[in-house]
């Protein structure tokens, strides 16, 4: 949808956003510049957090959405934001998809 003041585009995300959006995840839990909440639980591992949470995304291993979930705004095909909205499973709110063991 393109909006009317402008040439911006509102679209859903594909595959090819996943590095958008999951700079998008990283951005917005954080609570401050630079520090995300996955940051110390990789705290480590020898594992970048951008890396890992661009894996869990790749595998559909993210409990409160997919990449297809998320909404991109773009301006002349460059990205400007993202947005999702989520519900967590009532029953498990943690935040990846396990595989049962």
């Amino acid at each position: 949808m393109m909006t009317p003041e402008t040439n911006r585009i509102v679209r859903r995300a594909t595959r090819e956003d996943l590095v958008f959006v999951a700079w998008c995840n990283y951005e917005s839990s954080s609570p401050y510049p630079g520090f995300c909440y996955w940051d110390p639980l990789l705290e480590g591992l020898n594992t970048a957090t951008m890396k890992f949470i661009e894996a869990v995304f790749r595998s559909d291993a993210l409990g409160y959405g997919r990449v297809e979930d998320f909404f991109i705004v773009e301006e002349a095909g460059k990205p400007l934001g993202g947005a999702s909205g989520f519900v967590m499973n009532a029953a498990d709110y943690r935040p990846l998809l396990l595989p049962a063991r």
